[in-house]
């Protein structure tokens, strides 16, 4: 559970330090993926449902902001 919350911060950071996204490589793909993985693993584990939801969340955001930006540039 603790390298799933681990992974869960570092995207967050990411999405919120596009500097830090940079230097960590962290693309939206890669986010969304990565989110993917950790909700799935979170609601299997015991405990696990909140860090799913917050997960949830998070990728809902990241796509609400694709599409914005799609939109905008489109």
């Amino acid at each position: 559970m603790d390298k799933l919350l681990q992974a869960y911060f570092r995207v967050s950071r990411c999405w919120n330090n596009p500097s830090m996204a940079v230097k960590e490589k962290m693309t939206v793909e890669k986010a969304l993926r990565l989110l993917r993985r950790i909700r799935e693993v979170a609601l299997r584990t015991s405990g696990g449902a909140p860090l799913a939801k917050r997960a949830n969340k998070l990728t809902q955001e990241i796509v609400e902001k694709q599409v914005d930006t799609e939109t905008m540039v489109g």
